[in-house]
């Protein structure tokens, strides 16, 4: 596995803390992190452009959407996680892959694996479906 650059969107600390372990365990670095919308906005303005982003969908009661829309817009491989039903993701979004909480380490390989494998497709059909 390459060594990627990831940005963690996740408002729990504890499981924040948690993910970036297990992504340096990976041996990925943490570009970034936020706890918020805007800060999650401000991590994707601000920072070297990161090779990947890992955003929770529910950040305190404000969905991640529109950090993901960004990640879109930039061609930036992304994934979701949460610990509450996919049933509310915009369709525009409906192929970017979602990992249950809670997770393993074996469950973010996985994921980050298979999103690098895919994303250029998900985020051509994401581009399309947000031009309409």
């Amino acid at each position: 596995m390459q060594q990627l650059s990831v940005v963690v969107i996740e408002d729990e600390y504890l499981i924040s803390l948690l993910l970036n372990d297990m992504l340096n365990d990976l041996g990925h670095t943490i570009a970034g992190t936020g706890r918020t919308v805007a800060e999650g906005l401000g991590c994707l303005a601000s920072q070297a452009r990161p090779d990947l982003a890992i955003l929770d969908i529910n950040l305190n009661g404000e969905y991640s959407y529109p950090i993901a829309r960004r990640c879109v817009e930039m061609e930036l491989p992304f994934f979701f996680v949460t610990g509450f039903a996919h049933d509310g993701i915009p369709r525009e979004l409906g192929d970017v892959i979602v990992v249950d909480k809670p997770y393993t380490q074996h469950d973010i390989a996985a994921a980050i694996d298979q999103t690098l494998a895919t994303y250029r497709g998900t985020v051509r059909a994401a581009q399309h479906r947000l031009a309409r």
